[in-house]
């Protein structure tokens, strides 16, 4: 068998092994969240993809918790979270590929509402939480 034989069926393997949700493309995509609720609340945030599960983390007042990932190849990287404060549990798709192009998303948690802020324009869009 030639060298070049040898390589594609390595590489035929490689693909045929590899699962397909984990396959990454493109720079990394780092978003980070920070706890603007005020009034001193603690922000307790815990996100989630298909394939991770990020763990529960507690933010004071002005902290961030980070995200870093690469998209996937099919176009539907997703990482969903939930927050919570004073008792009461809110969710958001903190970063969805088919809405979000930021490659570096800063995420504001206000207690109405999450806003995608820019650093050079302040905020760009407010959501609703789900």
């Amino acid at each position: 068998m030639s060298s070049f034989t040898k390589i594609m069926l390595l590489l035929a393997l490689l693909v045929l092994y590899m699962p397909m949700s984990d396959a990454a493309i493109g720079p990394k995509i780092h978003v980070n969240i920070y706890n603007k609720l005020g009034n001193g609340l603690d922000l307790t945030v815990h996100c989630k993809s298909k394939n991770d599960d990020l763990g529960e983390h507690v933010l004071s007042q002005d902290e961030s918790f980070p995200i870093n990932f690469r998209r996937n190849v099919f176009g539907n990287s997703l990482f969903y979270c939930s927050f919570k404060w004073n008792g009461k549990v809110h969710w958001f798709d903190i970063y969805d590929q088919s809405r979000d192009s930021c490659h570096d998303c800063k995420w504001i948690i206000l207690q109405d509402n999450p806003c995608l802020v820019d650093n050079s324009f302040g905020i760009v869009g407010c959501h609703q939480y789900h």
